[in-house]
């Protein structure tokens, strides 16, 4: 382990460090692109993603042997993401494109851009239902699509309360809570 991978931040963008549980001490600082502000994990734990705002990226991070992967270039300023419930989609909300970068986990390549409404922040997966609800912050809606298929389809916008910034789906997919 190499807990000092991260020693000149300022020339290779920014770090996730990864911290032993049990022993409550750092075991690795791992480079990925600059100013991450998110993390998403794949639901088998194999993978996990950083959202790098400062370059408009995003890094894979594999952690069985803690390699990280060449960033994947996805829209501008990107905020939070998510994996589907089978673990080989990550979805990015890019606030300022307004869309959502769709990466196939098994190519980490982009395979598709979905635009949804101003300043998208924050996006949850309902596996019951297999959907995708993206809050957007600056439009005041939030945005269901239907990932059922890939890649999603959008299936309606909801007009909600200002600046909207969190949500939840209840787990037997009968409604979805906007904060």
């Amino acid at each position: 382990s190499n807990p000092g991978a991260c020693g000149n931040v300022a020339a290779i963008g920014g770090c996730v460090y990864a911290i032993d549980i049990l022993t409550n001490s750092l075991t690795n600082s791992l480079p990925v692109g600059h100013n991450p502000v998110a993390l998403a994990e794949t639901p088998d734990g194999l993978n996990v993603y950083s959202i790098n705002q400062g370059d408009n990226s995003v890094s894979h991070i594999a952690t069985a042997g803690l390699t990280v992967s060449a960033p994947v270039a996805v829209g501008l300023s990107p905020m939070w993401a998510t994996t589907n419930s089978d673990g080989n989609t990550v979805y990015v909300a890019n606030t300022g494109s307004d869309s959502i970068s769709v990466i196939d986990v098994d190519s980490n390549t982009v395979t598709a851009t979905l635009p949804v409404g101003p300043g998208p922040r924050f996006l949850a997966y309902d596996s019951h239902l297999r959907r995708l609800y993206v809050a957007n912050t600056g439009g005041n809606t939030v945005s269901v699509f239907g990932a059922d298929v890939n890649p999603p389809t959008l299936l309606g916008t909801v007009t909600v309360g200002a600046n909207p910034t969190s949500l939840t789906p209840l787990a037997d997919g009968t409604r979805i809570y906007v904060a």
